[in-house]
Formats: structure tokens, sequence, C-alpha cells
């Protein structure tokens, strides 16, 4: 999608770059969801992004549900390969109707 414009939201970069360098934070897993109708395009985007040098926002990400669907879905997902109960799991989005509704 040439000629948009993309950027991170306020302090995405350094809480990622945190997550993945951290000691407190190691084998916290980051698992990225979005419903977007352009799939390939959000994964080309996140592979664009760096958290820190060298290390790109897909690159940083144990889990990745990038598809048509709700947040529980992408949820049920995520805890179906993992295991993690969703009490353990925490979640941001800038829609405030998917924080609803996880």
């Amino acid at each position: 999608r040439g000629g948009t414009e993309v950027y991170l939201m306020g302090n995405t970069r350094a809480i990622i770059r945190d997550l993945k360098t951290q000691p407190e934070w190691q084998g916290t897993q980051l698992a990225y969801c979005s419903c977007t109708d352009e799939p390939s395009w959000a994964r080309e985007c996140l592979k664009k992004f760096e958290a820190a040098d060298g290390l790109s926002l897909a690159d940083a990400a144990e889990h990745c549900e990038i598809y048509k669907g709700g947040k529980q879905a992408h949820f049920r997902a995520i805890h179906q390969r993992t295991g993690i109960p969703f009490e353990d799991m925490l979640f941001f989005d800038n829609e405030n109707h998917n924080c609803v509704s996880v």
C-alpha cells in the first residue's frame, strides 16, 4: 500500500525492546493479534519496523494472529497453541470495543 503512512503508537517500540532484552522479562511471550483486511500488508509492516537494532517487530513475536476474525478467536488460538491461561495474558488495543470483547 504505497504512500500510506504507518507509525507505532506511543511507547510501543521501547516496550517491545524491553520485553525482548531486559532480564526481568525473560520467558515472556509476545503475540500480535489483528483482524485487518490486509494481513499480508500488516506482516510486511511488522518486518519493516525495528524494536531494537536488528530486531524487527516480526522477529520479536513468538505468535502472530493476523487474519479476519475477532480478538476472542485470536486469543483462543494463542491459548490452544501455548497453553497459557487467559488470565496470564495481557492485552492492549487502540480500539475500545476490542478491549471490551476480550
